[in-house]
């Protein structure tokens, strides 16, 4: 099974025979219900597909005494509810976070305190289970993840961080200390946590102050909760760490992508790419976003001229223009011996909000900067030889119709062939598809289709958010949110829905 809560497609077939001669989809089945009707607290909306053609939708929505209900229904291949489950929250409890393994949905919840439960839903027979427990005061925790039995938590207290990890069946929980040699508790951070899709492993990315310089170390532990090995990825690297990812290539061998800072800094100056065999460190290799010969060109030409003026400018008084951005980087592809990375660009947004306080009955208004989500921009493709040398790059831009809150990955890969790469992602009402050469990177074809509203000629969608994903043989799904105003009077005039279409091509 692979999932997707975004706007995302994984296909696993060729994208001729998806799109056909003139890309045009068939709506085949719908699903929806109106808001009003299910009550306008509509919370998760999520379609996970399976690979027995059927698909779970997930949601949640304000239940009696304020306490939150999330609903698993599972659907067949026509869209008819077969199964429905639900359980209630107590409204002491928020979610958290969830994790989606090949068996299971597991949902994380916590209150304002320290008590936490995990609910598991068993994806074949819809079966429910539950856990409970407490963690003790003052500590904190942002995602899980799931390897094994084991719930995993990057969890950090006053003093120290560590990897809180729940078995979900049993509700046992066990405790890996993050211990560097030399260095105090207070200095260490966590960068980032990863399970290796398909793999038994995962790794933990830990930052920590040495001296003067913020070195990267890799923490790896087994589905039995077992720390493996902590090894230093950047005791020879200059630059600082800002995103890691990795990616499994062969017995001992890992690949790690990411972005770096000139200093300990939360953008972006470069991507690199490293190479360890065995906990030992092959190389790592960084390129300044402007090495990259495609980087800008997402951009007006004029503004691209005015950027390229000041990167000579720079050379000539021998430095280097620095160009700020952050990268959402996929899994590594390995080709024969060439390593191909795909990165999306994006940058936070903010937005001015009122504050009003009264003093001895006198307002006084001020105005704060509230983050607003993530702007995605363009996505790089880069080719890499077998020792991480630049080979080649492409940049597309892309079109998202949201600014998540969080770091997303919209764009989904096929199966990508010794020729050539594809890609997918959908945004709004509509498609997009590019096809890339292996070996230059050049774009060899690209296709966009709509997405169909609804199936009646008679509905306009007003607004609309749409998250696709590859369902089986020529079959799609997209599932959202719409508004949608109807003129011929077959439905409702006017109507807020969530929906899932099924689509063929």
């Amino acid at each position: 099974m692979k999932v997707f809560c975004i706007a995302l497609i994984s296909i696993a077939v060729t994208f001729g025979s998806l799109f056909g001669q003139n890309g045009q989809a068939k709506l085949v089945e719908r699903y929806e219900f109106d808001m009003k009707e299910e009550g306008e607290n509509i919370f998760n909306f999520a379609v996970y597909t399976l690979k027995n053609k059927a698909l779970i939708n997930v949601y949640s929505h304000m239940g009696s005494n304020r306490n939150t209900v999330w609903v698993f229904k599972m659907m067949d291949k026509n869209l008819k509810v077969k199964k429905e489950e639900s359980i209630e929250i107590s409204r002491k409890l928020y979610f958290q976070s969830k994790y989606t393994t090949k068996t299971h949905l597991h949902v994380l919840f916590r209150t304002k305190k320290k008590d936490y439960m995990v609910i598991s839903l068993n994806l074949s027979t819809m079966k429910l289970t539950e856990v409970e427990g407490e963690f003790p005061a003052k500590v904190y925790f942002n995602k899980m993840k799931v390897i094994g039995d084991y719930a995993v938590l990057d969890t950090k207290s006053k003093r120290e961080v560590f990897l809180s990890l729940i078995n979900w069946k049993t509700g046992r929980t066990k405790i890996i200390p993050i211990n560097i040699n030399g260095v105090k508790p207070k200095r260490i951070f966590f960068k980032n946590f990863q399970v290796l899709e398909g793999e038994k492993e995962l790794f933990a990315f830990i930052s920590a102050r040495i001296d003067k310089k913020v070195e990267t170390f890799a923490l790896k532990i087994d589905e039995r909760g077992n720390k493996k090995e902590l090894f230093i990825l950047t005791k020879k690297y200059k630059n600082v760490v800002s995103g890691i990812s990795v990616s499994k290539i062969g017995d001992g061998e890992y690949i790690y992508t990411g972005t770096y800072s000139k200093k300990n800094s939360s953008v972006s100056n470069g991507l690199f790419i490293g190479k360890s065999t065995n906990g030992k460190v092959n190389f790592i290799e960084s390129y300044n976003f402007l090495e990259l010969s495609n980087f800008l060109t997402y951009l007006p030409a004029k503004k691209q001229k005015r950027i390229e003026k000041k990167k000579k400018r720079k050379a000539k008084r021998g430095k280097q223009l620095i160009y700020n951005y952050l990268i959402a980087c996929h899994d590594i592809i390995k080709k024969g011996d060439k390593y191909i990375l795909v990165g999306e660009a994006y940058y936070p947004t903010y937005r001015s909000e009122a504050r009003t306080t009264y003093v001895n009955g006198q307002a006084s208004t001020t105005y704060v900067q509230v983050f607003d989500g993530y702007r995605y921009t363009h996505a790089v493709i880069i080719g890499f030889d077998k020792e991480g040398k630049l080979v080649w790059d492409n940049t597309f831009k892309m079109y998202p119709s949201y600014k998540p809150y969080y770091i997303k990955k919209f764009i989904s890969i096929s199966e990508a062939n010794d020729k050539e790469i594809s890609m997918i992602f959908s945004s709004g009402s509509a498609i997009y598809m590019k096809t890339l050469d292996n070996f230059n990177g050049k774009t060899t074809k690209e296709e966009n289709t709509d997405i169909i509203v609804s199936g009646d000629e008679d509905d306009l969608a007003r607004w609309s958010t749409s998250e696709t994903d590859y369902w089986y043989d020529r079959s799609f799904v997209t599932y959202g949110y719409q508004k949608i105003k109807n003129k011929g009077g077959k439905n409702k005039r006017k109507r807020k829905v969530y929906y899932i279409n099924k689509i063929e091509y």
